[in-house]
């Protein structure tokens, strides 16, 4: 009895990790998407010297990779939870 109570509590984990997973890919896809269609870029208008222009496209990049960086590991960490659960899907449905 204790077997049959511990593989349907894997089964029920398999499917929230993969459910979890497939939550997370979706929200970062759509906020990528999102974030591609209302990007704009915000110089400054009049630098009065290169050193203004540069901090100013600095500041730019670096808000992009930030961004990027973010979208990364929430899409790393969701392609992680989707991998473990169909693993463990696999092992529950193979015993």
């Amino acid at each position: 009895m204790a077997l049959q109570d511990r593989g349907k509590a894997e089964l029920a984990v398999a499917y929230l990790m993969i459910i979890a997973g497939l939550i997370l890919v979706l929200v970062v896809f759509r906020y990528s998407i999102d974030a591609y269609h209302n990007y704009k870029v915000s110089l400054p208008e009049a630098a009065s010297s290169l050193e203004a222009l540069l901090a100013g496209g600095a500041e730019v990049l670096l808000d992009l990779l930030v961004r990027i960086a973010f979208l990364g590991m929430a899409l790393a960490a969701g392609s992680v939870l989707l991998a473990r659960g169909v693993d463990l899907l696999k092992g529950v449905r193979g015993k």
